[in-house]
């Protein structure tokens, strides 16, 4: 566990105040907006190193009152959350002297474009801030800086815990609380799916998530069936009409190959439904492309500025590769091939193609999985070269052929439905795998 300091004054917590911080201690509408400006633009600009899925109330009880997350930020020197950013530059609370000193003396690590898009508070803001009161309410608040850096919630785990009463906030201590007082009353539960966390084994004080888990597992750890889309590209419609396509035929598992960006349609649109439907998705090129600003000569290239806050947050948290269990094995997902997404083969491709194809034979000789799902190439296929097999599940772009793909992994059967004028149609080409 890496300890950090927190931006706030602990002492704030105490006997008296045992709910958390009273912030109307650090509200302070004098504050120099040069120097608060310089300290918002800081705190925004590091990449998050963990998240928590959840909702954490607004002190305050603002007009966004409730606040996604959280997400924890470090520098090296002190950790906070976007919760904290949320109330240094929607509420004015100042931060400690020694942490201001702290930042103004780091402000050459601040991302220029972040302080050349920070906004001053409206006039109504500024009056809310006059009249504003803490809501001393138990929460994320006095536990934040709990939390093991290597502690990691998978995105699904929201979804999965939202099946139960009376858990609405998922910091780390209340999962722990509501795992250990509501044990029994799970493990006796049938679950449809299988949910993921991801933990440093090592954590004692997590052991027993550790064993909830396997429980669940046992329940249902190995997929049988899932639908998988492949470059997305912006298509809203096909993709809103997939989605309800695979849950047409009783899909459960849907895995999504990347690439959301850069295309006619609506992202924000996609990511949205990608989130409340729970779908797992690993990260495309042209995702990291708009992340980055480059290769945009493109017309219908995705720029960050048409994205919302939270569609930019969740394709900086994508993974290069992610894996499931299912009847058929271990199976890795990818958009390339492993992290690399710029590589791929083709179906058509044989010899030498494949022999200097480093990342491939990186694939085939070293130890991963016996099948490999991508896609990045738009070209849809079942190829197998030395006892692995790679399935690419094709595109969503409209120019390329679009397609979905449903995998039986029971019955080792692969089915590509060919997508015309926007319609998925119910005649799908199958190819066996031909596994042992």
């Amino acid at each position: 566990m890496i300890n950090r300091k927190s931006i706030f004054d602990k002492d704030c917590i105490s006997n008296d105040n045992p709910n958390g911080l009273d912030l109307s201690e650090f509200v302070d509408l004098a504050w120099d907006e040069c120097e608060r400006r310089i300290v918002i633009s800081y705190l925004k600009s590091f990449e998050c190193i963990i998240w928590c899925p959840g909702i954490v109330w607004c002190k305050f009880r603002c007009k966004q009152k409730r606040i996604g997350g959280p997400y924890f930020f470090d520098d090296g020197f002190y950790r906070w959350s976007n919760v904290d950013i949320h109330y240094v530059e929607s509420h004015y609370v100042k931060l400690s002297s020694e942490v201001i000193t702290h930042i103004l003396s780091r402000k050459n690590l601040i991302n220029p474009e972040i302080l050349n898009q920070y906004i001053e508070n409206s006039n109504e803001e500024k009056e809310f801030a006059k009249v504003q009161k803490t809501f001393l309410t138990p929460g994320f608040d006095g536990e934040l800086w709990l939390i093991p850096s290597e502690f990691k919630i998978n995105p699904a785990v929201l979804k999965f815990f939202r099946q139960f009463d009376g858990l609405y906030d998922l910091s780390t201590k209340s999962l722990l609380d509501y795992i250990k007082t509501s044990k029994k009353v799970l493990l006796e539960k049938k679950y449809d799916y299988a949910d993921y966390i991801e933990i440093d084994k090592t954590a004692k004080e997590l052991g027993i998530i550790l064993e909830f888990i396997e429980k669940i597992n046992n329940y249902n750890q190995k997929v049988n069936i899932a639908g998988f889309i492949g470059d997305v590209h912006a298509e809203d419609a096909l993709f809103e009409s997939s989605i309800a396509f695979f849950k047409h035929h009783g899909m459960k598992n849907i895995y999504c190959l990347g690439d959301f960006c850069d295309g006619y349609g609506n992202v924000d649109k996609i990511i949205s439904i990608v989130k409340d439907e729970g779908i797992i998705s690993v990260q495309g090129n042209h995702d990291v492309w708009c992340l980055e600003g480059i290769m945009h000569d493109h017309p219908s290239a995705t720029h960050l500025s048409q994205l919302s806050q939270r569609t930019v947050d969740y394709l900086k948290r994508l993974p290069k590769t992610y894996r499931i269990i299912t009847y058929a094995g271990e199976i890795l997902l990818c958009h390339g091939i492993l992290d690399n997404e710029m590589a791929k083969i083709n179906p058509d491709d044989y010899g030498y193609a494949i022999e200097s194809n480093t990342d491939l034979q990186t694939f085939i000789t070293g130890p991963y999985p016996a099948i490999m799902i991508n896609g990045h190439s738009h070209r849809r296929m079942v190829k197998q070269i030395q006892g692995k097999t790679i399935i690419n599940v094709g595109t969503l772009y409209r120019e390329h052929n679009p397609c979905i793909t449903i995998v039986d992994f029971v019955n080792k059967n692969v089915y590509f439905y060919d997508i015309i004028d926007g319609v998925v149609k119910d005649d799908p080409k199958v190819v066996n795998l031909n596994l042992k």
